[in-house]
Order: C-alpha cells, then structure tokens, then sequence
C-alpha cells in the first residue's frame, strides 16, 4: 500500500481526501496542530518520520483580507515552509501534489485560464501562493499543481455557508 503523507488534513481539502482514499492507502494525516507550518524544520521533522512515497500538502494560509495585514506569516505558510517540503520530495525522490489557487492570476481575462498562463497575483494571499509554486519549480522535484476556486465541503467553514450567511445579513454582496 503506497505511503501518503496528508498536510490540512482537517481542512476543506485534506478532510475530503481522507475520507476519499483512506481505505486504499497508507495514509498518514498530520492538521496544523500536529505539523505546524510556521515552523518549517517541524515539517521537514515530519517527512524524515514518515517517509512517504507522496505528499499531498492541502494546508496553506487562506484567509485572503488577513493575508494584507499578515503578510509576513502568509508567506511562511504559503512559500517557504513549500519550498521545505518541494526540496524534502526532491531529496528523497517524493511525488508531491500541492493545491494553490486561482488567486495566482488578476481574474481580468474573458476567458478560462490554463496553466502556461502568465500569472499576475492581486493581492498578498495570491503573491505568497505564487511563491510557493515558483519554489516547487525550482526545486525540480515531480509534482502536480492544482488551481483551486470556490472551495466547498461538508464542513461547516465553507463558502457557499459563508455566502449564505453574508446574504442574510447585508442587501448587496460583491462577489
């Protein structure tokens, strides 16, 4: 059974991922209070420990106003504890899977953004997940990025909640 080493495994993300393919791999599940992400020689401590065949890294700063203020442990938690991790899978031959965001772009093309597409990040949140994909690339390490949106789950914290809640309480929402 293939060794998987989970970050955010309580989050939106991770959760699911565990419950999708828990039965079917070796997983290993750590959430920020087990693998603190300010704190990236912690994580590598967790790698070494696990030695996993991949990683799958769904943890990350995500609060998008706060990262304006936090800019700071915005990009320890989206960029340089990353580049831990992406130089840890290169080190030790690891296949990483990283979830960033569409934020990596400015959002003002009229048509459905691919890969090769030059990103142009906004705001902090969006600069320190750049970041952390442009330390994956450098790294050299295998690896698969995903540009996730609009992120919902069985979880209370989600947004289609969070939009539900703001529309009982403001007239206009702009989204």
């Amino acid at each position: 059974m293939m060794k998987v080493l989970l970050f955010g495994s309580n989050g939106q993300v991770g959760s699911e991922i565990y419950k999708m393919f828990s039965s079917n791999y070796e997983i290993y599940p750590f959430t920020r209070n087990s693998a603190n992400f300010k704190n990236p020689d912690q994580i590598k401590k967790c790698i070494n420990k696990v030695q996993p065949e991949l990683i799958i890294n769904a943890a990350a700063y995500t609060n998008v106003n706060k990262a304006e203020q936090n800019k700071e442990l915005a990009e320890i938690i989206n960029c340089h504890t990353v580049a831990v991790i992406a130089n840890e899978c290169k080190k030790n031959n690891i296949i990483l899977i990283h979830f960033s965001t569409d934020y990596v772009f400015d959002g003002i093309s009229n048509k459905p953004y691919i890969e090769t597409d030059k990103s142009n990040p906004l705001s902090i949140y969006g600069k320190s997940k750049r970041n952390g994909e442009l330390k994956i690339l450098e790294s050299g390490c295998n690896f698969l990025i995903f540009r996730t949106s609009w992120i919902y789950s069985a979880q209370e914290n989600n947004f289609i909640r969070k939009i539900i809640d703001l529309s009982l309480q403001e007239e206009k929402l702009c989204i």
